[in-house]
């Protein structure tokens, strides 16, 4: 499924009563990001439940290769709704 636009998401955030993003950021010596954390309450099907998400971050300036996920690992938020 395609990614919802920022502002589709702040609508969807914003009537399940979510006005505040809870997030850490790490950075190392050199200034650069090394570790991201978000904390975000999220109302599904089954009642609200809290997602933490943590990105780390390494090996800044050199090449990546990234693969697409199948569509059967991809949701949005509408897919949590009821």
């Amino acid at each position: 499924a395609a990614a919802l636009a920022d502002e589709e998401q702040y609508a969807q955030l914003s009537e399940v009563g979510v006005t505040q993003l809870a997030w850490e950021i790490s950075v190392d010596a050199d200034g650069l990001l090394r570790q991201f954390t978000m904390t975000l309450p999220l109302k599904t099907k089954g009642g609200m439940v809290r997602t933490v998400t943590t990105s780390s971050y390494s090996k800044w300036g050199e090449p990546v290769s990234i693969t697409v996920p199948p569509p059967s690992q991809v949701a949005t938020f509408s897919d949590l709704e009821d």
